[in-house]
Formats: structure tokens, C-alpha cells, sequence
């Protein structure tokens, strides 16, 4: 576009303007660009027309958006602006002037605000000593701070730490419970071996006992016949 000529420039400019939604098929440039009258006619018309200023700065194309009327003259209705190194990219509105100093003025009310409000944080009203201000205050509250962080990352290290132990009698736990078990079958074993043995005694002594009935009744019979032969010898002799 720096090769073109400044009316070839204003020409191509307003091209790439009436393909944006800015852009009123309504207005008297399109009707001028239909019936094929030249551009300078529109100061010979009324309603809406486009018009691009003479560029100042030759990487800034400025449009007007204006109502020509003849008889009253031109009203202003927006601009808009191209950027030479963005021609094939976009147009911009241009704020007004009312809508940049409402920026402008909230911006800084925003900002003395804000002052206000730390200003407010390290004030002090003691009735002795009067106003005083404590800038200090700050400092202290990121020391705080960063000793709570301090006493949350020790927590956690003391949880974590727990934790593993608590997984550690868990992993002891399971592998002394074989060696537990072991010992429980021992010990179970070891009392079976003492109910058979007191079973085998209790069955010995009744054995025992058995045997010393029969040897004493056989013993009785045997003295109880003795005697019956002998009284029956002393009867046979008398």
C-alpha cells in the first residue's frame, strides 16, 4: 500500500471499510460506487455518507461516519480508524471523547480506592500519641503468613510420616502372622499330646483295676473251695 498513490490509498482504504459490518449499504457512497458518479458528488447529496480523511500520519486511515444535510450542514456520527500495517486485518472504532474520560476517571477513582483502603489498613488512632501509621503492617501479615504455610507443610509432613509407620505395623503385622500361626498349631498340638496321654492313663488304671477284681475274686473262689474240700474231708473222717 506505500506504493500506491494518496488517492489510490484513500480508494483502497475505503474498500476494505465497506466490507466490514461498519460499513451502510444505505449510505450515498454506494449509490455514487452503483450509478457510477464520482466521489465528489456527495457534497451535492444528502443523508449518510462515508468519508476518508486525508491521512496525517501514513500508517493511520481515519473514516468519518457523518449525515450531510445542505441546508444545516455535517453531524458526526462516529470514526473509525485503519492501521497501515493491519489494512488487510481489521477496523477499529474510535471511542469518543466523553467515553475516554469515563475511563479515564474510573480508572483513577478505582486506583484512589484501592489507596485508600491499604492506607486505611495501617492507620492508627491512639488518644495519647494522636494519628499515627504503621507501615509495617504489611510485613508482618506476609510473616504470619509464611508461618502458617510453615505449620501446614509440617502438618502434612507429620501426616505423611504417620502414615508410612501406621503402613509399616500393617507390612510387620502380616508378615509375623505365619509365625504366630505356627505357634498357635504347636501349642494346640502339644495339648492334644497331653489328652491323649492323661486318656491313655485313665485307660491303664481302669485296666489295672479290672485285673485286681478278677485276681481277687479268683482268689476268693480259690480259698472259698479250699475250705469247702477241707470240711468235706473233716465230715468224711468223723
Amino acid at each position: 500500500m506505500e506504493q500506491l498513490t494518496e488517492e489510490e490509498k484513500i480508494d483502497e482504504a475505503m474498500n476494505l471499510f465497506s466490507n466490514t459490518d461498519f460499513y451502510d449499504v444505505n449510505c450515498n457512497n454506494e449509490r455514487c460506487r452503483m450509478q457510477g458518479l464520482d466521489i465528489s458528488k456527495l457534497k451535492m447529496m444528502n443523508g449518510l455518507e462515508f468519508e476518508v480523511m486525508t491521512p496525517v500520519d501514513p500508517n493511520v486511515y481515519v473514516i468519518k461516519r457523518q449525515d450531510r444535510d445542505r441546508n444545516s450542514g455535517v453531524k458526526l456520527n462516529s470514526v473509525y480508524y485503519i492501521l497501515n500495517e493491519q489494512i488487510t486485518k481489521s477496523v477499529y472504532e474510535s471511542p469518543s471523547v466523553f467515553s475516554l474520560i469515563d475511563s479515564k476517571i474510573r480508572r483513577s477513582l478505582f486506583l484512589l480506592n484501592k489507596g485508600f483502603q491499604e492506607a486505611s489498613k495501617v492507620a492508627n488512632h491512639p488518644l495519647k500519641l494522636g494519628q499515627q501509621w504503621w507501615w509495617q503492617l504489611e510485613e508482618d501479615e506476609e510473616k504470619e503468613k509464611e508461618k502458617e504455610k510453615e505449620k501446614e507443610k509440617e502438618k502434612e509432613e507429620q501426616k505423611e510420616q504417620d502414615e508410612e509407620n501406621d503402613k509399616k505395623k500393617e507390612s510387620n503385622s502380616v508378615v509375623n502372622t505365619p509365625n504366630s500361626l505356627l505357634e498357635t498349631s504347636g501349642a494346640l498340638e502339644n495339648e492334644q499330646k497331653d489328652l491323649n496321654f492323661k486318656k491313655s492313663k485313665t485307660k491303664t488304671r481302669k485296666i489295672d483295676q479290672d485285673v485286681d477284681n478278677l485276681l481277687g475274686s479268683i482268689m476268693f473262689n480259690l480259698e472259698y473251695e479250699t475250705r469247702q474240700k477241707k470240711q468235706l474231708q473233716q465230715n468224711q473222717e468223723n
